[in-house]
């Protein structure tokens, strides 16, 4: 039972990625930004430089017409309110 909620929470967190139009990629970067990793960690994690994360993050922040990450966490939490 307790995985069963824990893959509903993972299908809606997918679903707010697709909401806010995010690229699979700039999604797996998100999550980690939201869990806290910073830029390094990040690029470690998915392989890739510390300069790409920070090219997806802009752009992830663009997208959405922010600047902060508090910006980035009231948008996914309002939207998984949502679902």
């Amino acid at each position: 039972q307790r995985k069963g909620r824990r893959k509903d929470k993972l299908n809606a967190a997918d679903t707010v990625w697709r909401d806010l139009n995010l690229t699979d990629r700039e999604a797996a970067i998100i999550e980690l930004v939201l869990q806290g990793h910073s830029s390094e960690s990040i690029g470690l994690r998915l392989s890739i430089t510390m300069g790409t994360v920070k090219v997806h993050r802009r752009n992830v922040y663009r997208k959405l017409g922010i600047s902060s990450q508090t910006q980035l966490l009231s948008i996914y939490l309002k939207k998984l309110g949502e679902h």
